[in-house]
């Protein structure tokens, strides 16, 4: 049997199309990223708990490669998600990022690998 990595379900479920998280089964507290013990309980045992793909922009910026511009722009952003958890992507609609921007998650592949990206909605920041 190959090793496990705590993050591996996470990307199974991108794979799928979904968003998710751990949850403990002692306590209920959700975390991300991936951690082998909850750190409100201690708790090994855990499963995965399905999110909305909702969420609220918290910071952006404009990302470079420090040797030189990238091929592509990406905006990278960090997300608060309805749920309360905080996850780092990047933004699909570049032009759109604004603090307090609500998102939804959509999938896709800019690279080798497939992500989790953000796209704003048409609702206007709180």
């Amino acid at each position: 049997m190959a090793a496990r990595r705590e993050q591996d379900f996470h990307w199974a479920a991108v794979d799928r199309g979904e968003l998710v998280v751990q949850q403990c089964r002692q306590c209920a507290k959700l975390r991300h990223p991936p951690l082998p013990r909850c750190a409100a309980c201690g708790s090994l045992d855990w499963h995965e708990h399905p999110l909305s793909g909702l969420g609220r922009i918290i910071s952006w910026v404009i990302l470079t490669h420090p040797g030189g511009k990238d091929a592509v722009r990406r905006t990278g952003i960090l997300v608060e998600l309805d749920e309360g958890i905080r996850v780092v992507s990047n933004l699909v609609d570049q032009e759109n990022a604004a603090i307090g921007a609500r998102v939804r998650v959509e999938f896709g592949e800019p690279g080798p690998q497939r992500l989790a990206l953000f796209r704003t909605l048409a609702e206007t920041p709180a």
